[in-house]
């Protein structure tokens, strides 16, 4: 139908955005592309004109120099070469990024990336987000430097809040691997000046940070969970009063926190 319109000059202009939801039709995943969203949300504006602006070999090359360094920061994503044929692809995500923002280009990269299997999931409005931070905060008291979400979900919000509140290091684990993924690539550019680890897995049952002893731990636990893991963490020595029973599936996030 796009064809069909085009040769006859009746479609109209394409947002960014729209033109990267085309393209994502290709075999490229969405998860694959979050650490070239953080790269070029991290440029220089005029910089990331510039590469947009480089040849298609040029620019693989470019690309591939600097998603190099962010491999580490996107769980999931350990060591990403893109090929030849994605090259439009990436010059396409490249100029959503500069004429949308970094923020609203995973977003849209999210829509092609949903994984609710697990249960209870749900997205904290920001306006709570931002009054939770802040119940962290004491009056004449530094704010926490350190802050844990065990459930952080795609959006980081809550870790994201306690940034803007003055943390500088910001711990977040989810149990879909595309949701810890979006939020890393969030919180990192949301948070440009903190110290951000983001991990995959369940946090009750596979703990990404043992032994961390962060200074505060905000979270919006998942809900209905009757799976949450009794008979495997019976002695797990998280529990500081005792073994949660199994039908209150709540109740053991906030035990362990």
């Amino acid at each position: 139908m796009r064809a069909w319109l085009a040769a006859r000059g009746q479609l109209p202009a394409g947002s960014p955005a729209d033109d990267l939801r085309a393209g994502l039709t290709t075999k490229v995943a969405p998860l694959w592309l979050l650490p070239l969203v953080l790269a070029a949300g991290r440029m220089d504006p005029s910089d990331l004109k510039d590469v947009i602006a480089l040849p298609d070999e040029a620019l693989m090359s470019r690309i591939g120099e600097t998603v190099k360094r962010y491999h580490g920061h996107v769980p999931g994503v350990d060591d990403q070469r893109y090929q030849g044929e994605s090259v439009d692809l990436l010059r396409t995500l490249l100029r959503c990024v500069a004429e949308t923002g970094a923020v609203p280009t995973a977003e849209v990269l999210a829509e092609y990336d949903s994984d609710d299997t697990a249960s209870g999931n749900y997205q904290t409005p920001a306006p709570l987000t931002e009054l939770i931070a802040d119940l962290l905060s004491t009056p004449g008291e530094p704010y926490p430097v350190s802050v844990f979400d065990p459930a952080c979900g795609g959006s980081g919000g809550l870790l994201i809040a306690a940034g803007k509140h003055g943390a500088t290091k910001l711990y977040g684990q989810d149990v879909v691997a595309g949701q810890a993924a979006q939020a890393a690539v969030r919180i990192t550019l949301e948070t440009p000046d903190t110290q951000v680890t983001v991990r995959a897995g369940d946090s009750m049952r596979a703990d990404g940070f043992p032994g961390l002893l962060a200074e505060a731990v905000l979270c919006a636990p998942p809900y209905g969970d009757r799976d949450w893991g009794h008979e495997e963490l019976a002695y797990d020595p998280r529990w500081m009063f005792a073994l949660p029973p199994r039908v209150n599936q709540n109740w053991p996030g906030c035990s362990t926190a």
